[in-house]
This record gives C-alpha cells, structure tokens and sequence, in this order.
C-alpha cells in the first residue's frame, strides 16, 4: 500500500542533476529489493520551494532512483533523469465527463474553473486578484468555478467579495471525481505558486480543455516544452494569461487543439507499458 501512496509524481533517476537540485531537505522513505536490478529507492524532498519543510512525507517531489550497489550515493543523484508519468485512469476519467452536473453555465461567458485545495500553495489569492483587475477594466465576459476546500476558504471568499466578484466566483467544495464539471468548463486555471506533478493539469488535457498555468513544476511535463499556455509564476503573468484567453478567442482554440493532441501520452496503457519497461530493462 505505501508502493500506491507514493506512486504520484515520481521521476526516475538514472543520469545529470546536481545533487543541489533537490535541496537539503532530500530523505530516503522507502527502498524494497528489485531482483536483478538491485534495489529499488523512494526518495523525497522534505522542503517545499520557499524552504519550508513539510510534515508529510508525500508532499512534493517523489523520486526513484535504481543503484546497482543498493546504496544512495551522490553520483547516483548526478546521473540524468529518465522520467515515467503518473498512471491514471484514462477511461474512468472519459466516462464520468458525461455525466450531468448540478449547476447550469452561463453560455455566453467564458467559464474558469480550477481544482485544489484552497490553500497558499494553489495561489488562488492571485487568481481572483487578476480576474478583478480586468473586470474593472471592462473584461467581464467570465466566470470563475473553484473545485475544493480548505483553510483558504473564507479569505477567498472575503476577497471576491471586495473586488465585487461574489456573483462571478463560485466555490464548489470538494468534489471527489470533478471530470463532469471539468469536461464542462473552456478552461482550465493553474495559479499555484507551486507544484509536485498536477493530476487536476492532467485530467485536463485528457479532457480536451485548454489550460493556462504558471511556471512550477511539472507542467512542461505534461503540455509540452513549447506550450504558449505556461506563463511565468507571478500574479502579473497570470492577469496577462487571463487577458490574452478574455481578447484573443484564436488563442483559446489553439491551446484546445494543443491539449487534445497531447491527451493520447497520458492512455493508460501506455503509461504502464512504460513503466515495465524501465523495470525489466
């Protein structure tokens, strides 16, 4: 079971990062015997980009590191990486889009919507903060759907509400499978200050919505090097994001055919395929 916990997220080391890339706060949480390729290492940071170190041992990036000696040593964490995406369930995810959801779109708007905890991290703040700056510059033609819940909730809600955004944001809760409300929307917002590897950036573009996201970990990963949609990670990169999908409909439309023709990497079976492969070369 702790294999499953551990398994989103994770990059598998063999090749040329400096051990500083991972900062001090990297820990060994797991290791298990592999049979010929000797062991097999969990490994993770304890510390978050701002420095702050995390209580839970799944918290940011999940490495794997194979060694033939069975020990973590600096040269193994030297050798380049060979990354292997997370396995998600494709056909799950494609099915439940279908479903009907319990609040009615307003067509004629462009509907955001974003899924996380509402917490620092997912820097919602920022978001709502950039979609009040162009609303009262007149780009007012949008709607703003938050999918989860947490310590966030009411200064979110308090901050709408001074920008007089209560009746064009509206918070959702947690909801478990959001691929309905998400296969629903014509985009996807990332506004985290930072990330491990986005699940919610993922379902996405399985889902053929276009995303735009700032800069944090993993997001080239999953949309590509060339991807117009990654914008840098701060809150005036995201209001210019926003600015270009609110004036530019082309814009959107190619994020859109982008995203679709990314979706066929993320299949299942192709993912498992990879993974056996790297543990039976």
């Amino acid at each position: 079971q702790q294999d499953q916990i551990i398994f989103p997220a994770f990059r598998c080391l063999q090749t040329a990062a400096p051990v500083k890339a991972f900062g001090d706060g990297v820990a060994l949480v797991h290791q298990f015997q592999l049979h010929k390729a000797g062991q097999f290492f969990f490994i993770f940071d304890q510390k978050d980009p701002f420095g702050h170190r995390s209580s839970s041992p799944f918290y940011y990036s999940v490495f794997v590191v194979i060694t033939s000696g069975g020990k973590l040593t600096p040269d193994v964490l030297r050798r380049v990486s060979h990354l292997v995406h997370h396995v998600i369930e494709v056909d799950e995810i494609l099915n439940k889009a279908n479903d009907d959801i319990p609040i009615e779109l307003n067509r004629t708007v462009v509907n955001l919507c974003s899924v996380g905890r509402l917490n620092k991290q997912k820097g919602y703040d920022r978001l709502i903060t950039a979609l009040g700056r162009l609303n009262k510059q007149g780009y007012d033609g949008w709607h703003l759907y938050l999918l989860g819940k947490g310590e966030e909730l009411e200064h979110l809600k308090q901050l709408a509400a001074d920008g007089g955004l209560s009746d064009k944001v509206t918070f959702l809760g947690f909801i478990q499978k959001p691929y309905a409300y998400i296969s629903k929307m014509d985009l996807f917002v990332c506004s985290s200050r930072f990330e491990g590897y986005s699940t919610a950036v993922t379902e996405s573009v399985l889902l053929g919505v276009p995303v735009i996201t700032t800069a944090c970990s993993g997001m080239q990963e999953i949309l590509g090097n060339d991807y117009p949609g990654i914008f840098s990670n701060d809150e005036q990169s995201i209001y210019d994001a926003l600015l270009k999908v609110l004036s530019n409909t082309d814009f959107m439309t190619s994020l859109r055919s982008l995203c679709s023709k990314r979706a066929s990497l993320f299949s299942t079976k192709k993912l498992v395929n990879e993974f056996e492969s790297f543990i039976n070369d």
